[in-house]
């Protein structure tokens, strides 16, 4: 798996969430532009160590 921007990957819950007689798991699949050109992205050997923290927190600062 490639290290690329968190925004652009799958993400999927550690847990079950109950509703009535009904047990679920979801999964959030980012799927707009924004999100797709992010996932071009990849880390590289020069970036620092929490290059990772950084591309998160900008993106939430920006959108």
């Amino acid at each position: 798996m490639r290290n690329t921007h968190l925004e652009s990957t799958r993400q999927y819950p550690q847990t079950t969430y109950r509703f009535g007689n009904c047990v679920i798991k979801y999964a959030l699949a980012p799927s707009s532009e924004t999100h797709k050109k992010l996932h071009k992205g990849t880390v590289r050997p020069e970036d620092r160590s929490n290059i990772l923290h950084r591309w998160l927190l900008n993106f939430h600062k920006e959108q």
